[in-house]
């Protein structure tokens, strides 16, 4: 299969998964819009369930103030009759003694003005004014009981009034927290019955969406998979690797490759390339998996879609027909979160070294022959990036495409000064320290394709139209 055919079968995969993310995304729209509608039935039905409640309250404890008011009134006037009767009972009472009072006077001053001789005092007036008083007083006592008794029972109607009202009080609540529970009990209802009715209703339409995008990816999976891993498998036994170094990624559909456990020559022998690439150095690392090519604009878009990156700081990644190149103009921490969603992380840039010369420190990815336009895109000679993996001729030791020209490539590398060191702290993902991009970009010379070219010092946010990135995974 040649190389466009396997590009266009790539872009097949991932246009099943944009297709099935689009499915997945209309019956997740359709159930929140079914949610936020019953939501606002349930919240208007709870809202008129409480005003029922509060206008049922209302009248309830309006009627118990007329009421009160009532029995108040009757209360009152009753207390006013008993008043007025007590009061002339005891005006009767005071003038009987008073009256008493007065024969008995008029009895004593009589027998001494006349100046009688001595003679039996006439005790049948005193006597008749004695009893008149004793009557007066029983009677004033007989009134004091009854007005005691009256105010007693006046008393206790006041009680059972304030009795009366309570109870109606203690009612309305009871009634407005009754009405309360039963709002909020039908509101629960409701919300079980939308849950059921969205269970029932999305489930089969998103099992369908699904099944359906399963359906057309793994169809495309399974008369594309077996071509892509075929071709990719022939470049490994072209190479002298194993056909099982090849896997396939099935979250982005990206190809990586098995860079095995062992040791690699890092860095440049003196005299040759930059200060900073030296000393060179013996390094050993255990085994990993990284992409054959750059995250391209189509698998960065999925990211994006899966809401877990942000966008390129460029205009044209999401058009169609750059779908196939390099996503750029994306800062470190933006590679990193595309690294972490994929389930890998970015290269050190040890790893990215010994995948790009092997272990036999060879110059350039693909040996030690000078650059020319058939091997690699560099140099500017098109002004711009190229579809990934144009230049299959400048394949690394393990198969890996644009490895020198096309773009930089961020790696998870602190820029430390050589020899190097996993343990030294440059491996510390935390923090904006500068890292170092490697590969060279397609407006850079010749020098800048060699594996050891220790690339550059850039900013964390420091993303630009040159820089890309790769993935490598630990297991697969």
């Amino acid at each position: 299969m040649s190389e466009p055919d396997l590009i266009q079968q790539q872009r097949e995969i991932l246009q099943g998964f944009r297709a099935a993310n689009q499915q997945r995304d209309q019956a997740e729209s359709t159930a929140t819009n079914q949610h936020k509608t019953d939501r606002s039935n349930a919240d208007t039905a709870m809202s008129q369930a409480h005003q029922t409640a509060k206008t049922q309250l209302a009248e309830h404890i309006n009627k118990a103030e007329i009421r009160h008011k009532i029995e108040r009134s009757d209360v009152d006037e009753q207390m006013d009759k008993v008043r007025k009767m007590a009061r002339d009972q005891l005006t009767q009472a005071s003038d009987a003694r008073l009256g008493a009072q007065r024969t008995l006077n008029n009895a004593n001053l009589h027998y001494l003005l006349e100046q009688a001789p001595p003679t039996t005092p006439d005790l049948g007036n005193d006597v008749n004014a004695s009893q008149q008083l004793a009557r007066s007083s029983s009677l004033a006592v007989e009134s004091a009981q009854s007005i005691w008794a009256t105010v007693v029972e006046l008393q206790e109607q006041q009680q059972k009034a304030a009795s009366r009202r309570q109870a109606l009080l203690w009612a309305a609540v009871a009634l407005l927290v009754v009405g309360s529970l039963w709002s909020f009990s039908r509101y629960q209802a409701q919300q079980t019955r939308y849950a059921q009715a969205t269970a029932t209703a999305v489930a089969p339409l998103t099992a369908t969406a699904v099944a359906q995008a399963q359906a057309t990816v793994e169809a495309q999976a399974q008369a594309t998979t077996a071509a892509v891993v075929s071709q990719a498998q022939a470049t490994a036994v072209a190479l002298g690797l194993e056909p099982t170094h090849v896997r396939i990624n099935p979250v982005d559909g990206a190809i990586y490759v098995l860079v095995s456990a062992g040791e690699f020559t890092m860095g440049s022998p003196a005299g040759v390339g930059e200060d900073n690439e030296h000393p060179q150095t013996k390094v050993t690392l255990p085994t990993f998996w990284i992409m054959q090519t750059e995250v391209t604009n189509a698998q960065y878009k999925l990211c994006i879609d899966a809401d877990k990156c942000t966008k390129p700081n460029n205009a044209e990644w999401d058009k169609s027909e750059n779908g196939n190149y390099p996503v750029v103009d994306v800062d470190w921490h933006q590679a990193r979160a595309y690294a972490l969603w994929v389930g890998g992380r970015l290269p050190t840039e040890a790893e990215w070294e010994k995948a790009a010369r092997g272990t036999d420190g060879r110059v350039y990815p693909w040996g030690n022959t000078e650059p020319n336009d058939q091997g690699l895109f560099y140099n500017n000679k098109v002004g711009h990036t190229s579809i990934v993996g144009s230049y299959p001729a400048g394949a690394s030791p393990y198969g890996l495409l644009d490895m020198a020209g096309n773009v930089w490539e961020w790696t998870n590398s602190q820029y430390l000064p050589y020899p190097y060191r996993s343990n030294d702290g440059r491996e510390n993902v935390e923090g904006d320290a500068s890292r170092v991009v490697r590969s060279g970009s397609w407006n850079d010379v010749r020098s800048s394709m060699r594996c050891a070219a220790y690339g550059l010092n850039c900013g964390v946010y420091g993303g630009s139209y040159y820089y890309g990135f790769r993935v490598v995974s630990s297991s697969f």
